[in-house]
């Protein structure tokens, strides 16, 4: 998570790295959903995600929550998809959380309310 607040960081500071020597690869795998392949001269990592926006070109990618990724990776994922002209968000979940029985009835029945 560190890393993700780092990269945050250095983008807005705009002192990320601009030039990427990795290849970012955007993979249909059914209408929406999307395999994104990273390779570099150190790794090679695939994400998952979905294309989304007008003509499908912003891509929100899940990094898995036990991922560990430096920086790097993220400037140069970054790099290379801004280089692809894609709007990209990159984002890891949080753990899973249960909703209680109670507030999920009256979830369900406010929905139904609304129609």
């Amino acid at each position: 998570m560190t890393a993700l607040f780092a990269w945050m960081r250095r983008l807005i500071s705009g002192s990320g790295h601009i030039e990427s020597k990795a290849s970012v690869k955007v993979r249909r795998i059914h209408r929406e959903g999307v395999e994104v392949a990273y390779r570099d001269s150190a790794q090679a990592l695939t994400f998952k995600g979905e294309l989304v926006g007008p003509r499908w070109k912003q891509v929100n990618i899940v990094v898995d929550r036990d991922a560990i990724l430096d920086s790097r990776v993220l400037d140069n994922l970054a790099a290379e998809l801004s280089r692809q002209e894609y709007q990209f968000v990159v984002y890891r979940r949080g753990e899973t959380q249960s909703v209680p029985e109670l507030d999920r009835i009256a979830a369900v029945s406010e929905l139904q309310q609304m129609g």
